[in-house]
């Protein structure tokens, strides 16, 4: 049976500063989730819970993952190693490095160094570092935010088939509600006023389109509405 992950009764603060209060709801194994809402909202620090980098005051994430990895929205890529040194210092299994490269169609850009790549590129390399090593876990806060729309389509669908290769947990952090409905099998909404998550709900017929196609789905319009209401509704 997979076992969920759950966030239980978390209680955060920043000084006298609630960010999170008694938050509560669960991630399904083997999912996308997407946790939406506006700025300070308290999505990144849910996160940062999630990797166990900071302690809530109170409450437990059960069912957390021991191997997790993080997608960060700037590649740290050190710009002196090669693309296949940048990943080899990230894997156990450096020997695999290069049919795992070829699959993707990315051994052309093996002896490449960061400077000699696009942006798009440089963060297809960071995305698949964090699926080196097949984590149970990949948390991604905006990966892909300073990408052109284009090459962004491109990084989703790129993304989409890591997945489907590997198949861990993915939690992830957006502002852009066609880019949450692309990628998800479930949504979270997060609240400013409630200081926590408001509803989770599933929105796996949208999952694995393309934006043109997404425009065309049945329920787009009724999922959109329901999220843009809910960010316009928090900053009032």
């Amino acid at each position: 049976m997979k076992e969920n992950i759950v966030f239980k009764d978390i209680n955060f603060s920043f000084g006298e500063f609630s960010v999170l209060l008694n938050l509560n709801f669960s991630i399904k194994k083997g999912s996308i989730h997407s946790l939406v809402g506006i700025s300070g909202v308290g999505k990144s620090t849910a996160l940062r819970i999630l990797a166990n980098l900071i302690k809530p005051q109170s409450g437990e994430v059960i069912n957390r993952p021991e191997h997790v990895s993080f997608a960060f929205q700037r590649s740290p890529l050190f710009p002196w190693l090669t693309v296949l040194e940048n990943l080899t210092i990230c894997t156990k299994n450096p020997m695999e490095l290069t049919s795992i490269l070829k699959l993707f169609r990315l051994d052309e850009f093996l002896h490449s160094y960061p400077r000699e790549l696009s942006g798009g590129m440089v963060q297809k390399i960071n995305i698949l570092r964090s699926f080196l090593d097949n984590p149970e876990l990949i948390l991604m806060d905006e990966p892909f935010v300073h990408i052109d729309s284009i090459q962004k389509e491109e990084l989703h669908q790129f993304l989409l088939l890591l997945w489907n290769k590997f198949r861990p947990t993915i939690v992830y952090v957006t502002h852009d509600i066609d880019e949450a409905l692309l990628l998800s099998h479930e949504i979270s909404l997060f609240s400013l006023k409630n200081k926590g998550v408001i509803e989770t709900f599933d929105v796996v017929d949208c999952f694995n389109t393309t934006v043109l196609e997404l425009k065309y789905n049945s329920n787009y319009a009724g999922y959109f509405q329901k999220i843009y209401k809910h960010l316009k509704q928090d900053l009032i």
